[in-house]
C-alpha cells in the first residue's frame, strides 16, 4: 500500500494510502522508473469532443436545446488551439465540424505518441 510510512519515496505518498488501484496490477513489483502498468491516460480534449459528440448527436435527433452545449465543447478544443469557434444553428452542420475536430484530434494523438515513443 501506498502510505506516507513507507520505505521507499515515501514523500511521493497519498494521504490515503490509496493510489490509483483500481487500474494497478497487484502482481506487478516496480519502483516509478522500472514500471510495467499500463496507465490509463485521457486528454482533456478527448474528454470535450466526447460532451460535445452526444450533445451534438442528440440535437441531430431533434433536442436542438443541446446543440449550443455540444458546440461550446467543440469551442472550447478548438480555442486550446488558437482557432476560432464554430457557429451554426444547423445539427448537421455542427456534426460535419465535430468529425472534422475528431480527425485532427486523432492526427495530434498519434503524432503525440510518436514523440513520446522516440523520446
Amino acid at each position: 500500500m501506498d502510505t506516507r510510512q513507507a520505505a521507499l519515496f515515501n514523500w511521493n505518498a497519498t494521504k490515503t494510502g490509496y493510489y490509483m488501484l483500481k487500474f494497478l496490477d497487484p502482481e506487478t513489483n516496480g519502483t516509478y522508473n522500472r514500471n510495467t502498468h499500463a496507465w490509463v491516460e485521457f486528454r482533456y480534449a478527448e474528454i470535450l469532443l466526447n460532451y460535445a459528440e452526444a450533445c451534438i448527436e442528440l440535437a441531430v435527433l431533434g433536442q436542438t436545446a443541446d446543440l449550443q452545449n455540444g458546440l461550446d465543447a467543440l469551442n472550447l478544443v478548438r480555442n486550446r488551439a488558437g482557432l476560432p469557434d464554430r457557429v451554426t444553428a444547423v445539427p448537421l452542420t455542427a456534426q460535419t465540424y465535430l468529425r472534422q475536430e475528431e480527425q485532427l484530434s486523432s492526427s495530434a494523438k498519434d503524432t503525440a505518441g510518436m514523440i513520446h515513443a522516440a523520446g
